[in-house]
Parts: structure tokens; sequence; C-alpha cells
């Protein structure tokens, strides 16, 4: 597989191309190290004395842990799928050879840790001495077999992915069971543990020399064992090396304001080995690492849809993300998310307030009626990048269906651990029925400009029709699991999927159709370039994000990008009244090149023709009957053509799904995209083209309300519907007297020979003069000093103005106010009453 981050990098080399498609790499240290990640302190902490148990509670909290389940029911229905998990009455697997197969050899190790681990918690709670025996002869068998004798090799049945958990496991299991162990068993079952950690301390950098998951996770499981075998004299060094490497991890794919670069799958992977383990510290230690990790969290909530899942981008498919688990490490911090409630009051109403019915084993489901398969189709022989040999993917293959359980229901693993987690237990552990539940109340639209990606969201809601969700993802490529998606997008809206990213694969990483479909350019919400996607500017470099606003009545960002072929796009996202999103896009090149602008509206029935499409939505699974109505312009003669490709939201249910691809031939080229989501029953708006020779507009008028929006490459006087103005971007509403406008990368605008702005140099600035006692607004895209001139239309004079909540001082004359501003930020504009 050839990976574009080797066309950033002349310092990287492939060594090797492994079997599963990993690409390791042999490159300048800088790769790793010039992210804005966060480190914690590699000094390790040991306790003076070990002490079990203590991993996850100690003694005195055993009966408070016990007493848990009658809290609430919630901890009654996790105590209860404790009880009745398999572990605790399953017989031990027969022991393996290396002859079995990889599937059995697997099974086998997970198997007798979560019997280990279940059986230890079991005897704890109860004092059942069924537990106690099959629990001290789950930690006697624990690596035997031919584990030691069989190469870890990435993918293989006991690679080193597998045995972070298995060693987590173990470890608690012999932490709880420290204490009844005769002295000849803690010598026997302390030596197996000792010899796993030593396997893994030596081999880490071995089995995975990028710092990526199958890294950081033994690493973590490394760490819980030095500080479960904490008097032994290689437990400080085991410790420092897995605070090493996990900071190499952390400091790479995630950003500093949060953003994991491989998505909401491997974190959620990542999370199965990383919560336990800073729990461990925590606990034994007294070490409070959640502190430098809290951005991961916040950015796991801010993310979240309007049904509580992080979205299906770069290699993932949906996820929740079960932040109650962490909640207690934030019960003393403040979140910019909320004016007044801790951080841990809001990851505990994200999980709550999360549809987990798409992993629930326990919830029914019609799984035929709602499993989508792609119809066949006659394989494209031209098609280079899907040649038909290996394309599968319009074959109708049933067998691809998540596995159903004898009782006829959906069988789905949310961790991406498969059968080696303990979650459930771990769950019950950690979740906190006192933490009070408690939304942000803070501006639902987020800039997560370090990481890349913006959230334009009207409300912090859960299942509300009227809600309205938009990611605008803009995250530097990292060296795994990355998709072509540069300045893409996602909607959810009308408690439904609309615009929506294909997703990881069908299955597995394996899927030859990850490749081909999943990861590239064309299964994604973005532009094309001659066939390819936008890239990085350089390594490590996230896409600048410029002009952000937020308010009221308009929000606004830009991202920009490169192509391979030298090309630029700056692609913006307005959200006006917070109600729909108008998606502009600027290209450029220094000579002719094929623009595709693809638009693909998830698991919907597409139609319409010409510049407008619609996708109608049943109600489903991901959500209720709806509708997104959409109308693309351009700047250029082009091309509107229907496609089809797959989508997969979760594991298992892929299915063939519309999409439209509008392209055009030029040097330089603008795209419009007007995207508004609407109930089932409600009228499509009317959309009027205003677009000339010298820019794209358009009149949407929804509900008797007519908003205008101009698009100009340059910065030329360009006038339309009673508007004129230099800048390259403009929105308004409304009429002479109460409008609400917004420009960008411009010095004038006015309406009807009205000038409502002036500004002396280029900027972005966007007001609300709806209210006669208040002008509102937000001025932004400023470098240096600049003179901004705002009608006043309420026959009154200003009695205060002020940038960011401090007055600044302002003059009158010929009816406008009158001010200097050198920073951006919000400004307000009050009259004499």
């Amino acid at each position: 597989m050839k990976r574009k981050l080797v066309c950033l990098l002349s310092t990287a080399v492939i060594v090797s191309i492994l079997s599963t498609g990993f690409s390791v790499y042999s490159v300048d240290n800088s790769m790793y190290t010039t992210y804005s990640g966060f480190k914690t302190s590699e000094v390790p902490v040991l306790p003076e004395k070990e002490v079990h148990p203590s991993l996850w509670f100690n003694s005195s909290d055993i009966e408070k842990m016990r007493s848990k389940k009658d809290a609430d029911s919630y901890a009654k229905q996790l105590w209860d799928t404790v009880f009745s998990s398999p572990e605790l009455s399953m017989p031990f697997p027969s022991e393996v050879k290396s002859s079995d197969s990889g599937e059995k050899i697997r099974k086998y190790y997970g198997d007798i840790s979560r019997i280990a681990k279940y059986n230890a918690f079991a005897w704890l709670m109860t004092k059942q001495v069924k537990y106690r025996t099959k629990a001290i002869n789950a930690l006697k068998k624990a690596y035997t077999g031919p584990i030691y004798s069989m190469p870890p090799q990435q993918r293989g049945p006991v690679d080193e992915l597998r045995r972070g958990p298995w060693l987590q496991n173990f470890c608690d299991a012999y932490d709880w069971m420290y204490n009844d162990l005769s002295p000849e068993e803690n010598t026997n079952i302390r030596a197996k543990l000792k010899k796993e950690a030593s396997v893994i301390y030596d081999n880490l950098e071995v089995w995975a020399p990028r710092p990526h998951n199958h890294l950081s996770k033994p690493a973590w499981g490394l760490g819980s064992a030095a500080l479960t075998l904490s008097s032994e004299p290689e437990a400080k060094e085991w410790l420092r090396k897995s605070l090493y490497e996990v900071n190499r991890n952390t400091s790479y794919f995630f950003s500093s304001d949060g953003v994991y670069r491989e998505g909401s799958h491997y974190f959620m992977f990542s999370l199965v080995n990383m919560v336990p383990f800073l729990w461990n510290y925590k606990n034994v230690s007294g070490v409070d690492n959640f502190k430098i990790y809290k951005p991961a969290f916040e950015w796991a909530l801010i993310i979240r849809n309007g049904r509580g899942w992080m979205p299906n981008i770069e290699g993932s498919w949906l996820k929740p993300a079960p932040l109650h688990m962490v909640a207690a490490a934030y019960m003393k911090d403040s979140t910019p998310l909320n004016s007044s409630a801790k951080l841990g009051n809001l990851l505990q109403w994200s999980y709550f307030k999360t549809d987990i019915s798409l992993w629930d084993d326990n919830l029914k489901k019609d799984s035929k009626k709602d499993m989508q398969f792609p119809e066949k189709k006659k394989p494209d022989t031209n098609d280079k990048k899907n040649p038909p040999e290996k394309d599968k993917s319009y074959e109708k293959d049933k067998s691809k269906m998540p596995p159903i359980n004898s009782k006829g229901l959906l069988n789905v693993d949310y961790t991406g651990s498969g059968s080696d987690h303990t979650w459930l237990l771990d769950e019950y552990m950690l979740y906190r029925p006192e933490i009070k539940q408690i939304a942000p109340n803070c501006s639902a639209t987020v800039f997560l400009d370090e990481g890349g990606q913006t959230i334009f969201r009207n409300k912090w809601a859960y299942k509300d029709p009227k809600s309205r969700y938009l990611l605008f993802h803009g995250v530097a490529e990292s060296d795994n699991q990355y998709n072509y998606d540069h300045l893409s997008f996602t909607i959810h809206a009308q408690d439904q999927l609309m615009a929506s990213d294909a997703g990881y694969t069908r299955q597995d990483f394996s899927d030859p159709i990850r490749e081909t479909w999943y990861m590239q350019g064309e299964a994604h919400n973005t532009v094309l370039a001659d066939g390819k996607a936008p890239q990085d500017i350089n390594i490590n470099q996230t896409p600048l994000s410029k002009y952000n606003i937020d308010t009221s009545f308009f929000d606004f960002q830009q991202k920009e990008a490169v192509y391979q072929n030298g090309n630029k796009i700056a692609r913006s996202v307005a959200f006006p009244e917070q109600d729909y999103f108008v998606i502009s896009d600027y290209l450029s090149g220094n000579s002719n090149s094929k623009y595709d602008l693809l638009l693909h509206g998830g698991r919907g029935k597409m139609s319409g023709e010409g510049d407008f499409r619609l996708w109608t939505y049943d109600t489903d699974r991901y959500g209720s009957a709806s509708k997104l109505a959409s109308w693309v312009l351009t700047s250029s003669k082009a091309n509107y053509t229907d496609k089809s490709g797959e989508v997969c939201y979760i594991k298992g249910d892929y299915g063939s799904f519309g999409y439209l691809d509008v392209s055009c031939r030029t040097n330089k080229a603008m795209f419009m995209q007007i995207l508004i989501p609407l109930g089932v029953e409600e009228k499509v708006p009317s959309m009027e083209n205003l677009s000339s020779n010298d820019y794209i507009g358009a009149a949407i008028t929804k509900n008797n309300i007519r908003d205008i929006y101009l698009q100009q490459q340059d910065s030329n006087e360009i006038s339309a519907k009673g508007l004129s103005t230099d800048a390259r971007f403009i929105y308004f509403r409304g009429n002479e007297k109460t409008p609400k406008w917004m420009f960008k990368e411009g010095t004038k605008l006015s309406y009807n020979n009205t000038i409502m702005a002036v500004s002396s140099k280029p900027v972005c600035l966007a007001f609300d003069f709806s209210s006669a006692n208040k002008y509102e607004g937000e001025i932004t895209g400023i470098t240096s000093a600049v003179e901004i001139k705002i009608k006043n239309l309420s026959g009154k004079n200003v009695s205060k103005l002020t940038l960011n909540g401090k007055s600044l001082k302002f003059s009158e004359s010929s009816g406008y106010c009158i001010f200097d501003v050198s920073e951006p930020g919000k400004v307000s504009i009050e009259f004499i009453k």
C-alpha cells in the first residue's frame, strides 16, 4: 500500500510493507516529535510498600463496591450483567498448541484472562468459594501453552494488541486474590506475571517501531503490571518505559486540544487499556495523570453528535464515548463547556445521553430489515482504483452481517477489543451513581483549531429533531489509520445522519475495499484535484483555520490546504441562524485541473437533477425520517453526475447509496453548497440562482425569509439583489432597517444604497442590526489596526461600545459609529434608550 505521507517526507523510506498493510518507516525522528500532543512525567512513582488490593480499590472499599449495586437501576443492571457473564460458569478451555488455528489460540488466552478477572471480582463481592477456586486456577493457567514460542506478529493470535488487555486482566485478578493465595501459589503466579512484563518490556519497540496503538496498548498494560508488582526490583524500570512509550503515542496521535488523529474507533480501542492504567496509577501511587489527559476526554464530548455518537471519520465506525468511566476523576475540574458545573458532571451527562442501542446485546433488532446490502452492479473494467478482480463491493453477501446470537439479538462490541476486554466489569467499578448529570451550557459551536476540527452546533441536545450539527474536519495526517478526507464534513440534523462519511470499512482492517474505497477521497465530502484529495502543507501541520465567528445569528470558519500538484483549496462553512449550512470552496492552480466536488448524503434515497439533490431518509436504527435538500452552484460549466458508493456506520452494516459528483476543468474554480436539513413533511425551500460570470450567488427563501449569498474569487465590486460589496463572500438577511449580515475579506457592504459597514482594510465582519437597542457582532481576520465604520440605523446615539467585553473608544459621524480595533473579537454597540 502506498502512503501519501511518504510523498511529504524526503527522509521517509519504506523499509517493509507488512502483510497486514501496516507500513514501517525509517524516518527522521522529528516526524514523531513535532506534533502538538501532550505528555506526562516519565519519572516513575511507585508506592513505598506493595499493597493488595489497590489497583481499583482497597480492602476498606470492598463493601462500598458491593453495595453500589443497590444505588440505582443502572448500577444493578451492570451488576447483573457481570454476574451473568459466561466467564463465571464456562469450563476452562483446553490448552492450545502452536499448530491450532490462530482464532483458537487467541480465544484461549483471552478466555483464561477474563475467567481469572471475573471470578476474582466475584469472590471479593460474594465470598463464594467456587469463584475463589476458579480465579486461582485461571491465574495458574496464565500464559501456559505456546505463547512464548510464537512470534507476536502484528494481528497474529498472540500479538501485542492482545497482550495489553490480557496482562491487565491477570494483574487485576492477582491484585484481588493476593491475600487468598498460598505462598506456593503466589510464587508461581507472580513469576508468570513477571515474565510477561519482562517480555513486553524487552519487545515493545520491536513489535511496534512506530508509536501507534500497537505500542500504546501493551505499554499501558506494562504500566499496570509495574503497579501490581511494585516491590519487584524491575518494576520502576517497567513503569518508566511504559510512561515513555505511551508519551510517544499521546504526543503524536493526540493534539494539545485533545483531537485523536486515528479517529473515534481507535480512540475507543485505546481507552480499553488507557482508562484502567490511569485509574491504577492514581489509586496505587497517587499520580493523577487525568489532568494531562483532560483535553482528550473533553474532545470526545465535544465531537458527539445529536445521538451522542463520535463520528465515523478516519479509520472508524460510529462509536459511543463511555465518559462516565472517567467522570469521577474530573469532579474538581472546571471546563469552558459549562459556566458552573464540573467537567465530571458533563462527562456523566454525555454517556447517559448517548444512544447505545447500536451496540446493546440486550436490545432486540429486526436486523434483516435494517441491514442494507448493495445491489449488483457490473464492474467498471476501466476503473483502475477498483479493479473488478479485487472489488467485491457490489455482490450480495449476507455472511458479512454482524453475528447473531441464539436469541436473535445483534451482537456488536463497540470497544474494538473483541473478547479480550472486561469493559462491563470495569464500568461497574468506575460508575459513580452520585455524580449529577449536567449538560454543557456554553456555545454549542466549538473550534478546535490546534487539532483541526470544528463543530457547528445549535444546541447541546439529544434526539432533538431541531438540533443541527456539522463536523468540519481538517486534522493533520498521521502515519496510521488516516483517510484522504481533508476539509470534509459530516452532518447530523433532524435526528438523522445526513451528509455523512463513508466510514471505516465493512468488517475489518484487512478488507480490500477499505483501501480501494473507504479511505479514498472519493468516499468523503471533499474536493478532488486531478483525482487527488487535499493534503497537509507540511508534516504534522494542521490545515490552517481562520475567520472564526461564533454568534447567535451566524457562525463561520475557513480552512485551507493544498494538493499534491501544488493547487490550493480554501473551504469555509457558514451556519446562518444556526439552521442550515453553506459550504464555499475556492480552488486555484497554475494550470487547468479537473476538480470534483463530492457530496455524500448517507443512507438516504437520492433524487433530483441539475444543481439540486434531495436525500430522503426513513426511520431506521440511525435516526428519524427526514430530508436533506442541497444545491451545488459553480463558477464554471460543470457536469453533475449521480454515483453510488458504500456507506458503513457500524461494523457489518454496509450498503450502497447515492452521492453526487460535480466536476469542472479550469485553473480556478468555485463551488457553493447549500445544505438544508428538513422534517420529512417540511416544504423544500426555494433557491434562486444569482450567479454570473463574475461570482456565484444564491437567494434562499425558507419560511418566507430570504437569505442572500454572494461569492467571488477576487475582490472586485459586485452587485446583486440590491447588495454591493468587494468582499469575497457575503451573507445578508432582512431589509435596510433591521438586517443581519456578514462579509469575508472585504472592506464594504451596502444594501439598497445604504452602506452598512466600511473597513480601512479587508476583514471578516458579522453584525446583527435587528435590535434597536444594541447591535452585536464579531470581527476577525485582523493582522494590524483597522478603522471600522458601522451604520447606525437605530436613530439613537451610541452610549457604549465594547470589544470582548472591554470598553472601546468610538466616535459618531454622518450616521456611523467609528472605532479602531487591533485584535479580533466580539463587538457590542449599545444605544441610548
